[in-house]
């Protein structure tokens, strides 16, 4: 790519795994497009291989994955590792995928591969009316101009009318990659132009001299040069969100600015900067360590179009040195918009106390719980000697409690954001009474051995399509089968409700475990721990494959009644019968 981070992250990629090595140029783009523009510069192998779908009869789309923003979506990915591109270029690709999702969606997908099904199949039944996005991935760095141009034909196309149709150009990407593997908390020095005519609002607290903030029109040429040069620098470190896609929001506001640009200060609320200091010098507003906190669609709009003529939108400038009082300024200036229902509970004292507590454990556990704040990248884990389990968010915390705890893999998997907007669901994950921190440990311990398995299994050639979908798809089933061996074994159960499903229910609930897991607690699993896990998910799996029958893998793992029903019906009958009851006894000595 001739791009210094692009190229160090394409060397890393390509030392991870098997599957990376063996890409070609195009296709790696693909990889780190989703590693560092929809998985925040985390990409296993098998997340790779299950939704890569580049090859013959592939309907224009090079992978196929979920991501979540406001809520869950589908990106239908394509990479283009050219030289040059143009309007009729992004068209063209962007409607062959439109026609191909009309088709699958249509009954019409004879035609196309089978990696192509699959990856679009699982995708839909994962989610619940997940939105659609057509993104373009390009190394090319073209003018503004023609992105302008690009940017008007995808949005007069009426074929495209249902999707959020992006385009990532090669800057982007190389900006995406040192935003995560160097991040910054914010931009050290920047310069707004203001309206002198219209004057300043100064506010200053009681009893002091210094304004705490200023409101002023500024120019939108001068935010778009500063989105130019610092949009993946700590332009929007201290925001709870970044850029997210929304084709109504997005049309507005491109719209205003193309056609009515004088009327945009009456249309648009404009955009809030929290810094250290700023400096008023004439008709320039200098800041100094400073973070959009609201606005970014505003301003990354402004920031990726032609500005001309120009015009003037209101800006907030506060004036703040301490980060917690920045974070607190950040929620409180979000908290009237459609955020994530995560974001506005990443300053609970819930979970910050979970954070603190995780810190303070030995060995120590990091818990991301705040978008915008970054944590150790997977390199200086490494130089650190922090294991990879060692670091997680609390979304996937929360989906290991759901499914190894509460034993609702199910909305682990398809509905795992309930966790923070459903009261009912966010109490059992997180105020949880019996919470012990070395049963979480030990579970992140056993996340982690699965997920070692996996990678092990999915580089086998002999590997079946249903055994892929179910170690990919069924992954918190399996870590809720665990789960439920583990109380089991423990005697917490009383195995008799199973004939009826909401006591049965209410009994896998009921039981809390606490204390170890495993027989010894040092930082790696021992030999015979984990050999006994490879085991006991190798078994899980042949359990799984005995029960999904020719149904919908996807589907199934989506349903509480396949859990509660066949899978945790059958798991009881293999560990306490013939010719299973053995080798699942003798697996489950992983397991104190």
């Amino acid at each position: 790519m001739s791009m210094p981070f692009a190229d160090n992250a394409e060397t890393e990629l390509r030392a991870d795994a098997k599957i990376f090595r063996e890409l070609s140029a195009p296709h790696i783009l693909t990889a780190l497009f989703l590693k560092y523009l929809l998985r925040e510069g985390e990409l296993t192998a098998s997340e790779f291989r299950s939704c890569f779908c580049d090859g013959p009869n592939d309907g224009g789309i090079d992978a196929i994955a979920t991501y979540d923003d406001e809520v869950t979506r589908i990106a239908l990915v394509q990479s283009k590792r050219v030289a040059k591109i143009d309007k009729h270029d992004v068209l063209d690709a962007a409607q062959k995928i439109a026609r191909t999702v009309s088709d699958l969606d249509g009954g019409r997908a004879a035609n196309y591969s089978s990696r192509v099904r699959r990856a679009y199949t699982t995708a839909r039944n994962s989610t619940d009316n997940a939105p659609l996005d057509i993104m373009i991935c390009t190394t090319v760095q073209p003018s503004q101009a023609t992105r302008a141009q690009i940017d008007d034909a995808i949005r007069n196309d009426d074929f495209l009318v249902d999707f959020n149709v992006t385009i990532t150009y090669g800057n982007d990407i190389e900006s995406a990659i040192e935003h995560v593997e160097k991040p910054k908390p914010h931009v050290e020095r920047g310069t707004l132009t203001r309206d002198t005519k219209a004057g300043l609002l100064e506010y200053k607290l009681p009893g002091q001299d210094e304004p705490k903030g200023i409101i002023a029109n500024v120019l939108a040429t001068s935010i778009n040069k500063l989105y130019s040069a610092q949009h993946d620098d700590g332009l929007f470190a201290q925001n709870l969100r970044t850029f997210i896609p929304n084709k109504k929001v997005d049309d507005a506001i491109s719209d205003s600015i193309r056609n009515t640009p004088a009327d945009f200060w009456l249309k648009n609320n404009g955009i809030t900067i929290a810094c250290e200091d700023y400096n008023v010098d004439g008709n320039k507003i200098v800041l100094y360590n400073f973070s959009v906190i609201n606005g970014c669609q505003t301003a990354t709009k402004i920031g990726k179009s032609v500005i001309d003529p120009d015009f003037f939108l209101p800006c907030k400038i506060i004036r703040e040195t301490e980060s917690e009082k920045m974070a607190d300024l950040a929620e409180a200036a979000n908290s009237q918009k459609p955020i994530q229902d995560r974001d506005l509970k990443s300053n609970a004292p819930e979970q910050l106390a979970l954070k603190r507590a995780f810190e303070k454990h030995e060995p120590k556990l990091y818990l991301g719980i705040k978008r915008g704040v970054k944590q150790f990248t997977r390199t200086q884990r490494r130089a650190r000697g922090i294991r990879d389990w060692q670091q997680l968010d609390n979304w996937t915390y929360g989906q290991l409690v759901l499914a190894f705890h509460r034993q609702k893999p199910h909305i682990a998997f398809s509905r795992r954001g309930t966790m923070f907007g459903t009261k009912e669901t966010y109490k059992e994950v997180f105020l949880r009474a019996h919470r012990d921190l070395a049963t979480e440990t030990d579970l992140l311990r056993l996340h982690d051995c699965y997920i070692h398995w996996r990678e092990a299994l999915l580089e086998d050639e002999g590997i079946s399509e249903e055994e892929q979908a179910i170690v990919n798809q069924g992954r918190f089933a399996i870590i809720a089968n665990c789960g439920l061996l583990a109380k089991a074994k423990r005697k917490l159960l009383d195995l008799a409700t199973r004939q009826d499903r909401d006591q049965w229910a209410r009994e896998l609930v009921r039981a809390d475990l606490t204390g170890s897991l495993f027989p010894t607690n040092g930082i790696d699993l021992s030999e015979e721990t984990e050999g006994r896990l490879h085991d006991l998910f190798t078994l899980l799996l042949e359990l799984h494959q005995a029960v999904v029958g020719e149904d919908n893998i996807a589907k199934l793992y989506k349903s509480e009644d396949f859990y509660l029903g066949p899978l945790s019906q059958q798991l009881i009958f293999r560990w306490q019968k013939n010719p299973y009851a053995r080798f699942f006894s003798e697996a489950a000595e992983a397991f104190v």
